[in-house]
């Protein structure tokens, strides 16, 4: 049973230990989730209520505050052990935007419509779905998302990144691991990492903005056959092929340096591999490595 105690603008409310409860809310509110240890999974359904289930060894209670249009959920009243850990088991609105961080945390969300914010410092995520602002950071950790759909903001400092369909502009940044965006469909693209591969696949928007850049690995880009753009590719020691494409290539006298236009322009396309090859070739099958 939960118990709610509503004190001015705050409504409080103790979750029991290993527990399962059930409260209304806004659909259109904020969840704010804070975890130290564990794993956060977050589904949708489309009622007004949040479901929470925790199974842990956390000696305390799970406590739910609610004001201003957010709800916060977070752990309080006890003490932790070494091995101590919560692992949460969310349902929520399908419309509600999340706020999910942790230390030493796992999050896996599916089905959102909402906006979606996670924050990890060293744990694995995935996420299918969120619209509006989608924004996505892991220092040690894989992150992995399909079906987003706004403004797109992915950063990861050890480990790889994965997108698999996505409109809106998309910044995609990594230090130590390959960047993979798939079905792109985005007026502006920025993905860069200093050691991995990249790998696009996607169409060119007219007028667009498309930026690929390493420092130490390959880059392939997969566009339709029949696509405008003004690409720039530079390589120090590296290849260029673009079998797929007749090309009247202009060398410009920056080392290793040329451009040339598909079609008649339209798209601005800039790729650049300091150590690697680049690779230009017509939209077909991805084999994931």
């Amino acid at each position: 049973m939960l118990t709610e105690i509503l004190t001015g603008a705050m409504l409080l409310a103790a979750v029991p230990q290993n527990s399962d409860t059930t409260f209304a809310v806004d659909p259109n509110a904020r969840l704010e989730l804070t975890n130290r240890e564990g794993t956060i999974v977050v589904r949708t359904w489309d009622r007004d209520e949040v479901s929470v289930r925790t199974n842990r060894s956390y000696r305390g209670s799970v406590e739910v505050r609610r004001s201003s249009g957010t709800v916060h959920i977070d752990v309080a009243g006890g003490y932790w052990d070494d091995d101590d850990d919560v692992d949460y088991r969310l349902t929520v609105p399908a419309t509600m935007s999340l706020d999910l961080r942790g230390s030493d945390t796992d999050v896996r969300v599916d089905g959102t419509r909402g906006e979606v914010n996670i924050d990890v410092h060293d744990g694995d995520v995935w996420l299918r779905g969120g619209t509006g602002r989608v924004t996505i950071r892991s220092h040690d950790g894989d992150i992995e998302a399909e079906d987003l759909e706004g403004r797109i903001r992915i950063f990861n400092m050890d480990g790889d990144i994965f997108v698999d369909g996505a409109v809106g502009d998309i910044e995609a940044e990594a230090t130590d691991g390959k960047i993979t965006l798939l079905n792109i469909d985005a007026p502006n693209v920025y993905a860069n990492t200093v050691d991995g591969d990249i790998w696009f696949d996607g169409i060119l928007v007219p007028r667009g903005s498309y930026t690929l850049g390493t420092h130490d690995g390959d880059i392939t880009v997969q566009i339709p056959e029949d696509t405008d753009a003004h690409v720039t590719m530079a390589t120090h020691d590296g290849e260029f092929i673009s079998d797929d494409f007749p090309l009247t290539v202009r060398r410009l006298p920056m080392d290793r340096r040329i451009e040339f236009d598909l079609g008649s322009g339209g798209a601005d396309l800039r790729i650049e591999a300091f150590d690697g090859d680049i690779e230009l070739r017509h939209r077909g099958g991805w084999r994931r490595r």
